[in-house]
């Protein structure tokens, strides 16, 4: 049906371009476009863009009848047969307000001390479980070091994680040794300001989120979600490895009351951060390999090819 309807609005419309961005909502059209152009019944310049190191079925597929393909990672331009030159890389374009942030300032706005070594904690946009669960067991180690600040993104949590994540935290740790150490919010408007605060940030494996990272410039820890599609997180956190910008920590599995249940081992969470921001120069090398990594003009290249 999503087809047929898709059909109707491209005779109707008779689009000049048709932009496709990998995601489900896509497929209808993109599909409609390729029966239409095959019967010779309507023809259209088409643009696919793939973010992620591992492309979707859906983009690898509509590929054949792009005009051009714009694409996050040097090495996704292998996943893509169609003719020589029509792959480009052009980045993942972001708001302008990631661009020449000051870490002075940003401590600043947000009270945080600038002698602080800041650990930024968040699991995207809406938050990661996992994460969450791994850290608070991990907070008891990291505060014996007396440098530190852990600047927590929960994310929206239902009432049940909140009361359970705020038990684990009174159980596990003296409130009071935790002022100046510890901060925790639902969610931040200017996550910006808080990125260049930090000094290493432990996130998901989204295109979006290691992209802002690299264009600030920050070392990463990255924790691919397991339980994605085609596990493109997974593999832009190897990408991002290899180019030095970051570290991979995996999720691991367990069984628990019957089910298979994915968790962040809290134990490898805290040796890994702690190691990473024991070791200044190798922090500084990951910093730097972030910030050469990515494109800054990548909302200019993707209107130079459309």
């Amino acid at each position: 049906m999503g087809i047929l309807q898709s059909t109707i609005i491209l005779m109707r419309f008779r689009p000049k371009m048709i932009i496709g961005t990998g995601g489900y909502v896509s497929a209808p059209i993109l599909f409609a476009y390729g029966f239409l152009r095959k019967i010779r019944l309507f023809r259209s310049k088409v643009f696919l863009y793939e973010p992620n190191a591992c492309p979707g079925l859906l983009n690898k597929v509509s590929a054949r009848f792009a005009d051009c393909v714009g694409v996050g990672f040097d090495e996704t331009a292998s996943w893509f047969d169609i003719d020589k030159g029509t792959v480009a890389k052009v980045g993942y374009p972001v708001r302008r307000e990631f661009k020449g942030l000051d870490k002075i300032k940003a401590r600043t706005n947000l009270g945080i001390d600038q002698s602080r070594e800041v650990v930024l904690v968040l699991g995207g946009s809406g938050g990661s479980r996992a994460i969450n669960q791994a850290l608070l067991l991990a907070l008891p180690h990291l505060i014996k070091n007396p440098n530190i600040f852990v600047f927590h993104i929960t994310g929206n949590r239902s009432d049940s994680e909140i009361i359970a994540d705020e038990t684990c935290l009174s159980k596990n740790i003296n409130q009071s040794n935790i002022v100046g150490f510890y901060r925790q919010v639902d969610y931040v408007d200017d996550i910006y300001q808080v990125y260049a605060a930090a000094d290493l940030i432990v996130c998901r494996g989204g295109a979006g989120t290691l992209t802002e990272l690299s264009i600030v410039g920050r070392p990463s820890v990255v924790i691919p979600a397991s339980v994605v599609t085609d596990d493109h997180q997974a593999a832009n956190a190897r990408q991002i490895e290899m180019l030095g910008g970051g570290k991979v920590l995996y999720e691991k599995a367990r069984w628990t009351d019957g089910k298979i249940e994915t968790f962040v081992d809290s134990k490898l969470l805290y040796e890994v951060v702690s190691d990473t921001l024991d070791d200044k120069e190798g922090l500084k090398k990951m910093a730097r390999a972030a910030l050469s990594s990515q494109q800054i003009d990548s909302l200019k290249l993707v209107v130079e090819l459309l």
